[in-house]
């Protein structure tokens, strides 16, 4: 008899710590959706941004995570680095709204922390006979990217989460706070014939309610597009402009190219220079950034130059 109650005292007890795991849970759980209708139109915006896929993508091109190679296209400037990246060591995000009446315009700024890499030879090399790298500098930085949103009330519930969805986006731009570098435009060429020309990223808006004029590119898989990148330089040598793209949200398939100089001219001030590159997109569907980067030739090509650096992006989704 006492070992029955033995048992049962021994059963009774797991029985109730079981429950115990179980009220917890569910009280974990209330807390979680409790936490959900607590927030603020603000931070509920914060969320529906973070998870945009056609923002989220900006981040893993803009963080090329470690020096890479890079297509050299038809250039034929003879270069010394042999791979060069940048890694984004943090970011702080901050997105500023203001709403007006059942619309409201945010204006998302990061900025970020990174380190640019350059493996690289003091000699002369020939990229395609397998360069010998003999040195690999590493030069602090810090930039800041700037977009902007525009969301539109979609219903009045007691979720913030359910009653506000992005309407459109602007593109990203930005760069280190230095001015002797600028990029001016930005012309795509697609292949079914359109071409985009972009002057000011945040003030060209992609829409995604399919009635507005710009759209979110939607890129066939194997599908080249040239594009055309103007800049205002104040230095007389062919700057290092360069495209990162196809990176998924997991940094998986990025590639970067080297756009080639096609003409430049000087105003007595500032060279107005012009860059053409063409990319193929990847095989793999999905939401993507395409990154325009441009430094001065020093940049990369002196160890002790700081950086500086001007960026756009513009997204676009492969099918």
């Amino acid at each position: 008899m006492e070992k029955l109650n033995g048992n049962f005292k021994k059963w009774s007890a797991i029985v109730l710590t079981v429950l115990s795991f179980i009220w917890l849970a569910g009280c974990a759980k209330d807390n979680i959706v409790e936490s959900q209708d607590n927030l603020s139109d603000k931070q509920a915006m914060e969320k529906i941004a973070d998870n945009d896929e056609s923002i989220a993508s900006f981040e893993p091109n803009y963080n090329e995570d470690e020096a890479m190679s890079f297509a050299l296209g038809k250039t034929t400037t003879q270069i010394y680095p042999v791979k060069v990246g940048q890694r984004m060591t943090s970011v702080n995000r901050n997105l500023d709204v203001t709403v007006n009446g059942d619309t409201a315009y945010g204006l998302l700024t990061k900025t970020f922390n990174g380190i640019l890499f350059i493996a690289a030879s003091y000699e002369p090399v020939d990229p395609a006979n397998n360069p010998v790298v003999d040195t690999l500098i590493k030069k602090s930085f810090t930039t800041t990217i700037t977009r902007k949103i525009i969301f539109v009330k979609a219903a009045n519930t007691m979720r913030p989460l359910d009653n506000w969805k992005i309407a459109a986006i602007s593109l990203p731009e930005g760069g280190t706070l230095t001015n002797n570098i600028e990029i001016t435009k930005l012309t795509i060429f697609l292949a079914n014939g359109d071409t985009l020309v972009v002057n000011s990223p945040n003030d060209y808006f992609l829409y995604k309610n399919g009635i507005k004029r710009h759209q979110l590119p939607n890129l066939s898989r194997g599908e080249a597009t040239l594009i055309r990148v103007e800049v205002k330089s104040a230095y007389a040598d062919t700057d290092f402009v360069t495209l990162t793209y196809g990176a998924d949200i997991k940094g998986m398939h990025r590639s970067k190219r080297k756009l080639e100089l096609i003409s430049s001219s000087f105003d007595g001030q500032f060279y107005s220079k012009v860059y053409e590159q063409s990319y193929v997109t990847h095989q793999w569907n999905g939401h993507y950034h395409a990154i325009i980067n441009a430094m001065p030739r020093q940049v990369v090509f002196d160890d002790a130059t700081s950086v500086e650096c001007k960026t756009w992006g513009i997204p676009y989704f492969v099918k």
